[in-house]
């Protein structure tokens, strides 16, 4: 499971989404969603992947250098 760990942290730094996703209503910008974008080196998406392996994400946090943490 570290490895799991390692690939979504890897992909959110890369790919850096601005929210989880967990919105019941569609947004024309699943891009910005993480659970919606696809998930680097594959053709699935996070969810399906997180899915698959029994995991669940509640949360993320994602700082970029130079960047101060916003209230």
């Amino acid at each position: 499971t570290d490895q799991l760990g390692r690939l979504l942290a890897q992909h959110v730094v890369a790919m850096r989404p601005k929210t989880l996703g967990l919105t019941e209503k569609k947004v024309s910008n699943d891009e910005d969603r993480l659970l919606y974008q696809k998930l680097m080196g594959t053709d699935k998406t996070v969810s399906t992947f997180m899915s698959e392996n029994q995991l669940v994400i509640n949360d993320f946090v994602r700082f970029e250098c130079g960047e101060e943490r916003q209230q």
